[in-house]
Order: C-alpha cells, then sequence, then structure tokens
C-alpha cells in the first residue's frame, strides 16, 4: 500500500504525544480541536446497543455529539436510547419511521453540529482512544479523512485488517487513497464507511449522501463521492473500530437479487479508477472473489434448489461476472477454475454440482483433521 509518495508521519508511536501512546484515559486534559458528531442508525438491536453506546461515550476524546438515529425500531432500542440522552447531555435521540440505514445516516449528516463526522453501526464498538487519535491526525497535518485499522469478530473468531504498519501515515494524493481497491487485503477500507473520519464540510459543500434506493453497496458509493474531494488522507496502523460479523448480518447472510447492487457497486469503483487514469486489474480480481463468494454463499442459503439455480444464472448474467471469469480460467485454484467456466457457459446446473463437490470434500478433510489431531494428543 505504501509508495514512495507516502509520507510516513511517525515510524514509531513513541513519537506520538503522550496521550496518544497510552492505552485508556491520557493524564494531561485533551485538547478540543472539534466536534465530532458520531452518527448511529439503530434498528431493532436492543441486544447490542448498550455495548455500542458505551464505547462511544467512554471515548477519551469527550468534545463529541452522539446521535442515536432510531428507525422505527419495535423492541426496547427507542427506550435505551431515550435514557442515554436522559443520562448524558451529549446523546441526542431522533426518533423517525423505518426507511432503512441510508436514511438515517442522511438524517444524521443534516442533524450533526459538528466538525468532524464518524459512523458507527450499533452492533460493533470502538476502542476508547479511536476518536482523539483521528482528530488529532487530521487536525495537526491538515488531511481531509483518516482511516484506522479495524477487527472483525464473532464469538472466539477475530480477524484484523489495517493499510499500514506504521504508527500514521499520510497519503499524500487520491491516487493513493484510491488504490485500497486495487489489494483484496485493503478493499474493505475503501468499501466501508466505518473505521474512517470525515469533515463535515467536505460533506455538505458536495451535498454528499447515502442513496435510499439501494440496500447494499451504499457505504461504497458514499465514499466514492466522498473520496473525489479528497487529497491527503492519514492512516493509522491502530485497530480501533470492532465490526460485529453475526450469522444473521446483512452482510454474511445472502439475500435475493443483491448481486445487481454488487455489480453496481464495482462498475462504480472501477469508473472511479478509471477517471483517475489507473489500471482496474486489481479491482477486477477482487470482484472474482466476490462472483465466487456469492455463488458459495447461495448454495449454503436455505434457498430451494430451484431458486438456487436462477440466482447462480443471474450471477452469471451480468456481462461484468462474465469478464471477470474469462481472466480467471488460468487460476491456481482449482475450484476457481471450475466455477468460471461454468458461468461462462451459463451452466447453473454445473455450478450447483461443483459446489456440492467441493463441500463434500471439504467436509472430509475438516473431519479427517480432527482425527488425527485427536490421534496427536492421546
Amino acid at each position: 500500500m505504501k509508495s514512495t509518495s507516502t509520507t510516513a508521519i511517525d515510524q514509531s508511536i513513541s513519537q506520538l504525544p503522550a496521550s496518544m501512546t497510552q492505552i485508556g484515559h491520557p493524564t494531561e486534559p485533551v485538547e478540543n480541536r472539534g466536534l465530532v458528531s458520531v452518527i448511529v442508525p439503530v434498528y431493532n438491536i436492543e441486544t447490542y446497543l448498550n455495548t455500542c453506546v458505551d464505547s462511544i461515550l467512554a471515548q477519551s476524546y469527550p468534545f463529541l455529539e452522539l446521535l442515536l438515529i432510531d428507525d422505527g425500531s419495535s423492541d426496547a432500542s427507542p427506550e435505551i436510547c431515550d435514557r442515554y440522552a436522559e443520562s448524558d447531555q451529549r446523546v441526542i435521540v431522533i426518533h423517525k419511521q423505518n426507511a432503512g440505514p441510508s436514511a438515517a445516516r442522511n438524517t444524521g449528516i443534516e442533524k450533526a453540529k459538528g466538525d468532524f463526522i464518524v459512523f458507527v453501526d450499533s452492533d460493533d464498538l470502538i476502542q476508547e482512544q479511536m476518536l482523539e487519535k483521528m482528530v488529532y491526525a487530521v487536525t495537526k497535518y491538515q488531511t481531509d479523512l483518516a482511516m484506522c485499522g479495524y477487527e472483525r469478530f464473532r464469538n472466539d473468531w477475530e480477524q484484523k485488517f489495517r493499510i499500514s504498519p506504521y504508527s500514521l501515515v499520510i497519503m499524500q494524493s487520491i491516487l493513493e487513497l484510491a488504490s485500497v481497491y486495487l489489494k483484496p487485503a485493503t478493499n474493505m477500507f475503501g468499501v466501508s464507511i466505518w473505521a474512517k473520519l470525515y469533515r463535515t464540510k467536505i460533506i455538505r459543500d458536495n451535498h454528499i449522501r447515502f442513496r435510499e434506493d439501494i440496500n447494499y453497496e451504499e457505504d461504497c458509493l458514499f465514499n466514492l463521492d466522498y473520496f473525489r474531494h479528497v487529497t491527503t488522507t492519514a492512516v493509522l496502523r491502530d485497530y480501533f473500530y470492532f465490526y460485529r460479523q453475526m450469522d444473521s448480518s446483512l452482510s454474511k447472510a445472502y439475500r435475493k437479487n443483491s448481486f445487481a447492487f454488487l455489480v453496481n457497486g464495482y462498475r462504480s469503483r472501477c469508473a472511479f479508477l478509471e477517471e483517475l487514469g489507473m489500471m482496474t486489474t486489481g479491482a477486477e480480481n477482487i470482484f472474482m472473489l466476490v462472483v465466487k463468494n456469492t455463488l458459495i454463499k447461495i448454495f449454503y442459503s436455505d434457498l430451494p434448489k430451484r431458486e438456487k439455480l436462477e440466482e447462480y444464472s443471474a450471477v452469471g448474467a451480468f456481462e461484468e461476472s462474465r469478464a471477470v471469469c474469462e481472466k480467471t480460467l488460468i487460476s491456481k485454484s482449482r475450484l476457481t477454475r471450475l466455477l468460471a467456466r461454468a458461468v461462462i457457459h451459463n451452466h447453473p446446473k454445473a455450478v450447483h454440482c461443483i459446489l456440492s463437490l467441493w463441500s463434500t470434500v471439504d467436509r472430509t478433510k475438516q473431519f479427517l483433521k480432527k482425527i488425527i489431531r485427536g490421534i496427536r494428543k492421546s
């Protein structure tokens, strides 16, 4: 990710101010570098809402307002939001009719009074120094955006992602920022809106909002609109954002007819890269992974076989799917090669047969590994 034009501001975290390196609250008062508006769309999330809100209100950077946008919840979420507003003057609750997370975030943008905006999903949480470090980086180096590392977690499983090993790096051009879309390990930094701190002025001046007519890849489209106005970006290595990946989450479960939104996001990313005169090969490789993972999600979904075949066919109906599959016929992965060939020839039954065989082989491998581990322990 780091290029010759990227400046490593601090290659050792010890070079940052003391309040920026310690875990826990700093011993010295935190300087007010601007108000942060934290926007959280809330919808039927009573199980995790307290954890999310507590992590925001416990920030070592106290100059924040928390906008809880209740999107017509039918569980105890509205009452939980109201209790926080009663006990902490930084909390602002807005109750509205259900219209989806994009509309809720747009409402938050309209009501935000802060110099900066941070988006947090209501089942996630953030480390207590996230706002302090990100605001410090943005204001000290006058960048248009800040990004930090994040951790996906579920029960006893976790997976960490970051862009740079340096404590603080400044991307000095939009080209460097756009390059996040060219590697699988960094693509999510361009697609997701969390683990970022935006300047409210850029959002307002350029009328950047979430599209409310789509319910997938809307985060990516928001970012693309914002990135077009970014010159410099602060990148922190710290894992400050914790993204809860639930078995029933929208990002994990397969939703019928959702692939068209993924294609739209892919087209938009390619258009963005082409505007900048950049090659799209990396984005194409990532989209092949999207095609492959979508087929696998369809296979493991609860849809009846007939509908699965229809969904396989729908994936292959897009020119973009066939184009990346054509380029993947020489892949080192046998599964990828087989699926690509089946998609190119519009053979949904072949896709299903390939995945059935692959699933059986995979389960057998896992079973044998357990037996071998048991033998070694005995």
